[in-house]
């Protein structure tokens, strides 16, 4: 009888282990597109495209996009590499856990793929996935505009 309790507790504490793990990442990992996807997505959703192949030594393009009214800005940026891309993306993440250190951004969160930063004034968000960031700006209050235009064009 010990023995059966023993197991069916282990059992317990592997599958809640397991489901909180799940949780954790549920939402967490990001998906590459293309330059044409994101421009084909972001104009289907109404932004206006500003194209300017950038080429330096780490990146070889980069697009912004900006709704109507200017609340939602993106950018789409290639890299040369998926390592140049994972070196921006982890420079970008101790950026904003010192700017959490300082007290300059008031909520943090971040995974393997996705940086989230509010401060007084602005959210900001990195996705980043191979060899592609996609950055979302928006107003503080206006998270959820960019959370949703990010999950429409297929990045989360």
């Amino acid at each position: 009888m010990k023995n059966t309790l023993k197991k069916i507790a282990a059992i317990v504490l592997v599958s809640a282990t397991m489901l909180s793990l799940a949780a954790c990442s549920k939402g967490s990992s990001a998906k590459k597109i293309t330059k044409e996807e994101f421009i084909f997505k972001a104009e289907k959703e109404g932004y206006q495209i500003m194209d300017g192949d950038l080429e330096t030594d780490n990146m070889t393009v980069s697009v912004v996009a900006y709704n109507s009214d200017g609340s939602v800005l993106l950018q789409y940026t290639n890299f040369t590499s998926k390592d140049s891309a994972k070196l921006y993306f982890d420079s970008m993440k101790d950026v904003a856990e010192d700017g959490k250190k300082s007290g300059e951004i008031k909520k943090l969160s971040t995974s393997s793929s996705k940086i989230e930063a509010t401060d007084d004034t602005n959210y900001t968000v990195f996705v980043y996935a191979e060899d592609m960031i996609v950055i979302a700006i928006t107003d503080a209050d206006k998270s959820s505009a960019a959370d949703s235009v990010l999950k429409t064009i297929g990045v989360l």
